[in-house]
């Protein structure tokens, strides 16, 4: 067997055998195609049991370009007895040539050479550094193939650390905590994958994961949360720690309760505290109902990294999503603790940030027939945490402080009330960024004088408040604030504020109390 086997005129992308080896030895044959037409044309060239249908694995000419007018010759192509040439063109203009020697010492295995190169690996061996506990976790691993293949991706040996890798080599998922030790940094380990192209050629590499802890120490080991931290480490200490919420521009040291002391086994972060005795660091003074630069803003942060004896804000406000709020009364001058409230939200509105739920974000507006959070409260250290007592001339004012006052365990949660009990042009007079809704009694305002960033209007007088505990009117001066306008409790410009001591049961005398309430969230 030598010279031209034979000349075909290909058709338009159909598989076409050119030539077959009925001989009981090897062949070697030269095949030459050329490009008659005025566009550029693909070839392939197969060597296949089918004249018709080769696998991926048989095409060792794969996809090669032919110019207009110009030819592709393949040489030295051995084919085994039974085994057929295949060809196919992107187009019709292609003519082949087939030309054969006799070579009994060829050997099939040779084939092999011809089948082209395997992928090659385009990311470095060390990955970028991975956080465990992080779901954010995304690495995108690449390789090439010079005939310009589909590559696939595997696992060989080793572990992903808890990730998990897509056929089309994203590495994603969450590192897992598992092997955390204090005091260390970073663990790292190996895992071997393998790129493997259509035609079953593959190149392994080994790359090293390299998993930080996001334990808090550190702001480059800041974490998402207290609560992950804590499933990391196991901690009970409360204190300071870094912590970055998904979103938020930069991470920020945060007071955590690490431990059982305000229930649910601890991760609480303080989103702000606001103390009675100061409003130092605040934006705009007092954080009543008015001050929008509080409320309203989710980046104007101050004081961060403090403690309970002073004011804070931090970015846990607008970027951290909320299911669980927790609000804290406690003294100044040792931050101890005097009691809590503990709340679930609701379904519908878990999830988002305290800047959404009390401030301008998405406009939480609470009537006093629709609640939106509720859950369990403890009364912590007891029910006349503040030094009030009930007056039973107004049956909605229950005794003890607002949050802890004891006298209904299922009062829920509220955020943004604005009572329409007196209200003129659109403007609520009697409105509260967070407080609870206790049954209403005397009246339909509930507890609209007391909570967490209010003002309170009515005939003539107006209060603008920080804080103020759950109180009859005649109480007043046992708000969180002097008589004389303190720096938590202002009279509003022109207007008289009703301290009277003539209340049934009215106790204590007027003053400033120095507590403050710490706002902490999950």
């Amino acid at each position: 067997m030598n010279g031209v086997l034979g000349t075909w005129t290909l058709l338009s992308n159909i598989n076409q055998a050119i030539y077959y080896n009925n001989y009981d030895t090897a062949s070697v044959v030269i095949v030459n195609l050329c490009n008659r037409g005025n566009q550029t044309t693909n070839v392939r060239i197969a060597v296949s049991s089918s004249p018709t249908a080769p696998s991926a694995a048989e095409w060792f000419v794969y996809n090669v370009e032919v110019l207009p007018k110009e030819a592709y010759e393949k040489s030295g192509i051995i084919i085994s007895p039974g085994k057929y040439i295949v060809v196919r063109s992107t187009s019709a203009d292609v003519t082949a040539v087939c030309y054969g020697i006799t070579n009994s010492n060829a050997t099939p295995a040779g084939i092999g050479q011809n089948l082209g190169t395997a992928p090659t690996w385009s990311t470095a061996e060390a990955l970028p550094i991975v956080y465990a506990g992080d779901s954010r976790t995304s690495i995108q691993l690449s390789a090439t193939d010079e005939e310009g293949e589909a590559i696939t991706y595997s696992l060989t040996s080793g572990s992903l650390q808890g990730m998990t890798l897509s056929s089309t080599g994203l590495l994603s998922g969450t590192p897992s905590v598992t092997g955390y030790v204090s005091g260390v940094a970073d663990a790292t380990s190996t895992a071997t994958i393998t790129a493997t192209d259509s035609r079953n050629l593959s190149t392994a590499r080994t790359f090293s994961i390299t998993r930080r802890w996001r334990d808090g120490t550190s702001s480059g080991q800041a974490a998402v949360s207290a609560e992950a931290i804590k499933a990391m480490t196991g901690t009970t200490s409360n204190g300071q720690y870094w912590i970055q919420p998904v979103g938020a521009p930069t991470a920020q040291q945060v007071f955590c309760i690490m431990d059982n002391s305000i229930g649910d086994s601890g991760g609480w972060m303080a989103a702000f505290n606001i103390i009675s005795t100061s409003n130092s660091g605040i934006p705009s003074g007092a954080a009543d109902w008015n001050n929008v630069d509080f409320w309203d803003t989710r980046d104007n942060t101050f004081n961060t990294g403090s403690g309970l004896t002073t004011n804070f804000k931090n970015n846990l406000y607008g970027y951290s999503p909320v299911r669980k709020v927790n609000i804290l009364l406690h003294n100044i001058s040792n931050s101890s603790f005097r009691g809590y409230g503990q709340y679930d939200l609701l379904s519908g509105v878990s999830g988002n940030t305290l800047f959404q739920l009390c401030g301008g974000g998405i406009g939480v507006n609470v009537s006093i027939d629709n609640r939106i959070a509720s859950g369990a409260r403890t009364a912590g250290s007891g029910n006349n945490a503040s030094g009030c007592v009930r007056n039973t001339n107004r049956n909605q004012s229950e005794f003890g402080d607002l949050f802890i006052d004891g006298q209904n365990s299922a009062a829920p949660l509220v955020f943004r009330q604005r009572d329409p009990w007196e209200s003129s042009g659109g403007y609520f007079y009697n409105s509260v960024r967070i407080a609870t809704k206790l049954g209403d009694g005397n009246g339909t305002y509930g507890h609209t004088f007391a909570g967490i960033g209010g003002t309170h209007e009515h005939s003539g007088w107006r209060g603008d408040f920080a804080m103020a505990p759950v109180s009859p009117y005649c109480d007043n001066p046992q708000s969180y604030g002097d008589r004389t306008d303190g720096v938590n409790m202002t009279s509003y410009p022109n207007m008289s504020f009703p301290y009277s001591t003539s209340c049934t049961n009215y106790t204590g005398g007027p003053g400033q109390l120095n507590v403050g309430y710490g706002v902490f969230i999950k």
